[in-house]
């Protein structure tokens, strides 16, 4: 095994090369490198209150703040 250090950007482009492949060939490689950098995205995203998957933003005028 290898540890690759990318930025956001680099490994954009890597799956974007990729999925000009035939999805044969390159599908689990792509869900493999998705699998990896979701968690490391998101633990370094910003933090923001979190809202019910399709519920719209609250306005102030509604409660919210």
């Amino acid at each position: 095994m290898i540890i690759l250090n990318h930025t956001l950007e680099e490994v954009n482009l890597i799956l974007s090369s990729l999925a000009k492949q035939s999805y044969e060939t390159v599908h689990e490689l792509i869900e493999k490198i998705k699998t990896q950098a979701v968690p490391q995205v998101q633990a370094s995203a910003p933090s923001a209150p979190s809202q019910t998957e399709g519920s719209p933003p609250t306005t102030p005028e509604e409660g919210g703040g």
